[in-house]
């Protein structure tokens, strides 16, 4: 019982509303006179009367509305559907009939069976009987709706959280994966012809620039400027296959040059001209042209994070 108390179920002042419109419902309804000229002795003792029947009734109601609805498994709800029709429509109606029939008999020597009470009051009592039901039915869907709508918005709140989920897991692997690409770059060596040297492998974090010089023989030949100074010759015939083994560590600062992110030593801002200072033996300040900027410095950037993640 402390379930049904603790429900909506057992809210006595429904109970105490639905008693006292029943009551004044029962009281009133076949006065002749005006309601305001119906306020007698009689009537007041009829409608206390009335109003504790109605309040046990109304309580009884909602407890056999608790049990029924209680019931979780759909077989059972189907299998006592009938008995539920039955118990209300008819056995609490005849119920209340009988006790309502043996309240007069030996409280006032009065015996209804002979009166119009069945025609006249006890029609508003089912009547009121039945009002207390249909209630308890709406109010029963109406808080269903309500759960209902509170799972779908946990529902939708849980997806969302998902959602992030999937896109914070997105974000980590497509980081992993320049992660991995970083240390691929880095790893991969520039094959350089270097003058007195030959052909040797350069580490790429040693390089400093490719540039495209004057054109040889009609041939355009991919140059490297290392961070010690030393010159040479790279195997790769355009500006274009570099940037595609070291697209994290380079940056296209000029049609004919490229630069090592690496390199940057400083970038020098003036209000007329950006300034590129790269580390390496003679190397001069580098004029950043207009709409780079913004470009190289999310660039280098973008490489600060990732060795930062990877350190």
């Amino acid at each position: 019982m402390k379930g049904f108390f603790d429900s909506w179920y057992g809210n006595k002042i429904v109970w105490v509303i639905m008693a006292a419109l029943s009551a004044f419902s029962v009281t009133f309804y076949a006065t002749r006179l005006p309601l305001l000229h119906s306020f007698t002795k009689t009537h007041l003792i009829n409608f206390l009367a009335s109003f504790v029947l109605m309040y046990v009734l109304a309580m009884i109601i909602a407890w056999l509305s608790y049990v029924f609805d209680r019931l979780s498994s759909p077989v059972k709800k189907k299998r006592y559907v009938w008995a539920r029709v039955i118990l209300f429509v008819t056995v609490l109606p005849f119920l209340v009939l009988r006790i309502v029939y043996e309240i007069y008999d030996s409280m006032f020597g009065v015996d209804l069976s002979k009166t119009e009470y069945v025609d006249r009051d006890f029609v508003v009592v089912v009547f009121c009987m039945f009002m207390m039901q249909g209630y308890y039915i709406i109010r029963r869907d109406e808080k269903r709706i309500q759960r209902l709508n509170e799972d779908i918005q946990e529902i939708k709140l849980q997806r969302h959280d998902l959602e992030q989920r999937i896109i914070g897991v997105d974000q980590v692997n497509g980081r992993m994966n320049k992660m991995l690409d970083l240390m691929k770059q880095l790893m991969l060596p520039v094959e350089v012809r270097l003058e007195d040297e030959g052909e040797v492998s350069v580490p790429i974090h040693l390089v400093s620039t490719f540039y495209i010089a004057k054109p040889f023989a009609g041939q355009k030949i991919v140059h490297i400027r290392l961070m010690d100074g030393r010159r040479g010759e790279t195997r790769d015939n355009a500006l274009s296959e570099i940037m595609k083994k070291y697209s994290l560590l380079c940056y296209k600062l000029t049609r004919s040059e490229l630069v090592s992110l690496l390199a940057i030593e400083s970038i020098e801002k003036t209000t007329e001209e950006a300034y590129l200072h790269l580390r390496g033996e003679g190397e001069e300040a580098r004029i950043i042209p207009n709409g780079a900027l913004k470009e190289l410095e999310e660039a280098q950037e973008q490489l600060q994070q990732l060795t930062q993640q990877r350190g």
